[in-house]
């Protein structure tokens, strides 16, 4: 059961949406923990911050993020489809697997879901003044890093999909997994010198990869 956890969690990472959703639950954990500021030792050494300044900042990361994120859909589709047609399957899978893609559309919608529950509980007095201005503090961290991953986002969308990219990609993957093999050549086993006396062959069902093996029985080598 447990090797079925394992192997389904490492599919569920590699999944389009999976960070998008994991910084949308930072991002509702993130707005809501600024309440916990009301009533501690800071209320009397923040400045009072306007509320209208702080829902000013909220409605520009709410209307512009969703554009911003169907723009970003947009655009990484378009790359996928281009990557289809000039790269191999394997290849393409690579392609998709972009991190700076993921880790920028994640934060943009992310941002989009951060506004949004900022905003209600902004209306709905859930912050007095040390609150507001941890949300101030918040909002603004992260509009800086929208503008920050926005712009290397650009960089990289340029590229995507290209085939001169796409083998640069696959260079990267190669070179880490052969250098991982020269590592531990053995995968950190002892490698059996001897002729084995009792061996078993073992078929598979169906087609794949060997992710995980446990081995139950051994005898010692000397």
């Amino acid at each position: 059961m447990r090797k079925k956890i394992i192997i389904y969690s490492n599919r569920i990472r590699e999944q389009l949406w999976f960070r998008p959703f994991m910084f949308c639950l930072f991002s509702v954990v993130g707005a809501l923990l600024a309440h916990q500021a009301n009533g501690t030792s800071i209320n009397d050494k923040v400045p009072n911050i306007d509320i209208e300044s702080i829902k000013g900042l909220l409605d520009t990361i709410s209307s512009s993020m969703l554009v911003i994120s169907i723009f970003a859909v947009t655009s990484m589709l378009s790359a996928f489809s281009s990557a289809s047609n000039t790269a191999t399957p394997r290849s393409f899978k690579i392609v998709i697997t972009d991190d700076v893609s993921q880790n920028a559309l994640s934060v943009f919608i992310g941002a989009f879901i951060f506004s949004i529950v900022a905003t209600i509980a902004l209306d709905n007095g859930y912050y007095d003044k040390a609150g507001k201005f941890i949300l101030f503090v918040f909002t603004i961290l992260l509009f800086t890093a929208v503008i920050l991953i926005f712009l290397r986002w650009v960089n990289r969308i340029s590229k995507l999909g290209r085939l001169e990219h796409t083998i640069s990609q696959v260079e990267a993957v190669a070179f880490r997994s052969l250098s991982q093999h020269i590592k531990n050549p053995y995968l950190k086993a002892l490698p059996h010198k001897k002729s084995i006396k009792y061996q078993k062959t073992v078929y598979a069902n169906s087609v794949g990869y060997v992710q995980k093996f446990k081995l139950k029985h051994f005898t010692s080598i000397s």
